[in-house]
């Protein structure tokens, strides 16, 4: 990309929900509530954020409902099936995220995605910015160009004018007129049936353009291919109308105004305590609290995890009696015991950390495992244990004359008896 003061990220958000719905493994929530699409998108934003720090950035989201494609063809993405139901729930989750990132978000009726990052780009260029376009989807690399690159942070690929060019040997524009001859069967556009991407790819580096080539359709050799374009011309040239992607959406945003803003750094930790993305909790430091508030830990793990390294934690008296972290030692009547500690660093309180211990009666199996560890060992135990301590296997000891030694076989199995 070239250098420019001003760089526009352009996110195609909306591809992205699918994405990491289907790359990532079903994650759900203790209540089973699944996450992985929520967590795959909010990994990717908070990548993008950290590695781009951008000054303008929006996020392009398709709108509900029929675009003007379908008015051109009634089975444009007719087959498609309906959104996945662990998909839907996640959706509210990930609007929460993002309003709570306060990214700029772009979005118009009766148009795609595409569109509007089309449209955006060419207004982008016209205002001196340099645009990344923040996407995994081919229909975008049409759009690269000098000063336009294209980014998959979920694969790490990037595109600019020479790695398109080394990949399918045509110049970024031209594949467009490829996705018009090989059609797209996930958006159902029907190309020119029998062609694929390799033959289009021949065909267009050759005549570089779909109504170049059916001006030059007698050239074609090939007596099946030549038919073939003859006969199917016309849906070439509506596949083509259904893949261009239109540059002239009616926006009224103003491209300086696409800047993210302060994010809420409680609303994000509620969320993601809400959807269990420990990870991210640490990551982003919203384990630790502000001044003054308190919070409820269930055992010494999660007080250490809440506590940095320069901390220390300080018992305080609240009832009529101090415990420790967990509750050691209270006692085995069964009822819950408070402790409040007072946790500081270098002198200045940082929070009241309230520990809800209950002193839990043993069972019966681990009572029995005490006694059993209790018991003292046996000559033949203490012999195992003096051979295991010396690192070796010591010559177990000869029995004295006139005694019989009997095999474990015969001593743990049972007696039959006799009538």
């Amino acid at each position: 990309m070239e250098t420019s003061p001003r760089v526009l990220y352009l996110i195609d958000i909306s591809s992205y929900f699918y994405r990491a719905f289907h790359a990532l493994p079903p994650l759900t929530t203790t209540r089973g509530v699944p996450t992985n699409a929520a967590y795959g998108v909010t990994t990717m934003l908070l990548k993008v954020l950290r590695e781009r720090q951008p000054r303008h950035l929006a996020l392009v989201f398709d709108a509900k409902g029929p675009t003007f494609r379908h008015n051109l063809y009634k089975e444009y993405k007719a087959h498609r099936p309906p959104m996945p139901e662990a998909l839907v729930t996640q959706l509210p989750y990930i609007k929460k995220i993002i309003d709570a990132l306060n990214l700029p978000a772009v979005v118009q009726e009766g148009y795609e995605a595409d569109d509007l990052i089309c449209t955006l780009v060419r207004r982008a260029r016209q205002e001196g910015f340099a645009v990344e376009i923040i996407s995994g989807d081919k229909d975008l690399l049409p759009l690269v160009a000098d000063g336009v690159d294209m980014w998959d942070p979920m694969k790490e690929v990037r595109y600019d004018p020479a790695a398109i060019r080394e990949k399918y040997g045509l110049e970024p524009g031209e594949l467009l007129e490829v996705r018009a001859l090989a059609g797209d069967a996930s958006d159902n556009i029907p190309g020119v049936p029998g062609i694929g991407e390799k033959t289009a790819l021949k065909l267009i580096a050759r005549y570089h353009s779909l109504e170049n080539l059916l001006a030059h359709v007698n050239e074609i050799k090939e007596k099946a291919l030549k038919a073939r374009l003859e006969e199917h011309a016309d849906k070439a040239r509506l596949s083509r109308r259904l893949t261009e992607l239109e540059a002239q959406v009616p926006l009224t945003v103003d491209l300086e105004a696409l800047a993210p803003g302060p994010p809420d750094r409680e609303a994000l930790r509620h969320l993601f305590v809400e959807l269990e993305f420990s990870k991210l909790v640490k990551e982003l430091g919203f384990d630790s609290r502000p001044e003054g508030t308190c919070s409820l830990v269930q055992g010494a793990e999660d007080l250490e995890d809440g506590a940095s390294a320069r901390t220390r934690v300080e018992p305080v008296q609240v009832g009529h009696r101090i415990h420790p972290l967990i509750g050691h030692g209270s006692g085995g009547n069964g009822k819950d015991n408070e402790t409040e500690f007072h946790q500081r660093t270098h002198g200045t309180t940082l929070m009241l950390v309230k520990i809800r211990a209950h002193a839990r009666r043993p069972s019966s199996c681990h009572r029995a495992a005490a006694r059993r560890r209790r018991r003292p060992r046996s000559r033949a135990g203490c012999a195992r244990a003096a051979r295991r301590s010396a690192g070796g296997r010591a010559p177990r000891p000869v029995p004295p004359a006139g005694t019989r030694r009997s095999s474990r076989r015969a001593r743990s199995s049972p007696r039959l008896c006799r009538r």
